[in-house]
């Protein structure tokens, strides 16, 4: 059984666009790129499948809430579409919250409240920079590797460590 991360769409995540109520003027398109194709098991385009669901949401409570007020709904209809819509805004905050860690995030386009479009930022896989080591640390002196052997013999010199400054 596949374990699931908290960096990957839930398994109760559904696609809206599979849905019967799906509104497809208020889905935002993938900025520069096509959308995820429906049913993609491709993990970047899960997450962006799942963070357009989630401003797609937004954007139909937004609508709801303008469509009750323009019907001159009771307040406290219109006092509840808002609250959807705010809702709806705090599940992006999540979802951002979610991710954060990973450095995968969106960048909306909008028209007024509406989100027309989202680019997303794609995280690397960290890299290694270094060969790995016994030693506890690294310092990197530029020039090091042109001095000739003969300048390293000699006294040896006590390194001390103090909240990130170093005695030479």
């Amino acid at each position: 059984m596949h374990a699931v991360s908290a960096f990957e769409p839930s398994p109760g995540f559904v696609d809206p666009r599979t849905t019967g109520d799906f509104r497809a003027n208020l889905w935002p398109s993938r900025t520069g790129e096509p959308d995820p194709p429906i049913g993609s098991e491709n993990l970047h385009d899960c997450r962006c499948i799942e963070f357009l669901a989630v401003y797609y949401l937004v954007n139909c409570r937004h609508d709801e809430f303008i469509a009750a007020r323009n019907r001159n709904a009771s307040e406290d209809e219109i006092a509840a579409r808002l609250k959807n819509a705010a809702d709806a805004v705090q599940a992006v905050d999540d979802l951002e919250d979610r991710y954060a860690p990973i450095g995968f995030y969106g960048e909306p386009t909008m028209d007024g409240a509406f989100y027309l479009s989202i680019g997303f930022n794609r995280p690397e896989v960290p890299r290694t920079l270094s060969e790995p080591s016994t030693e506890s640390s690294h310092v990197a002196i530029p020039g090091l590797e042109a001095l000739p052997a003969e300048e390293f013999r000699g006294p040896v010199v006590i390194t001390h460590w103090r909240h990130g400054e170093m005695d030479i």
